[in-house]
């Protein structure tokens, strides 16, 4: 998938017009129309800026990543939920307790989902 594709797909998850993305990113909303039709392309200070808005690397806004589709697809629709991406982002500095604990709920989660 290309940048331009990416670029509608992840500003309509997160539900903003491209005058939201245009006043996020401090471009006019004709220049930021104008990245998602493939007419201009962004400089790397506003590619960085952008991942940043999308939660994602630079590499895999533009398309350059190497997970297969079936799990972008699904990680994609997790982190769309606001909740569960602050959640996702906060487990980086969740202490290891913490962490162990949500270990044996999701492995205890997958054996009873399992066992039906």
């Amino acid at each position: 998938m290309d940048l331009c594709n990416n670029l509608i797909r992840l500003r309509k998850n997160l539900k903003l017009s491209q005058e939201q993305m245009a006043q996020k990113i401090d471009v006019a909303r004709a220049t930021y129309g104008a990245y998602e039709r493939g007419t201009r392309e962004p400089d790397i200070e506003t590619l960085s800026k952008l991942a940043e808005i999308f939660d994602i690397t630079i590499d895999e806004l533009v398309g350059h990543e190497n997970t297969s589709n079936n799990d972008k697809l699904t990680f994609e629709n997790f982190i769309a939920d606001s909740d569960l991406r602050e959640w996702y982002k906060n487990l980086g500095t969740a202490p290891e307790d913490d962490l162990n604990d949500l270990k044996v709920f999701y492995d205890t989660f997958i054996a009873k989902k399992n066992s039906k």
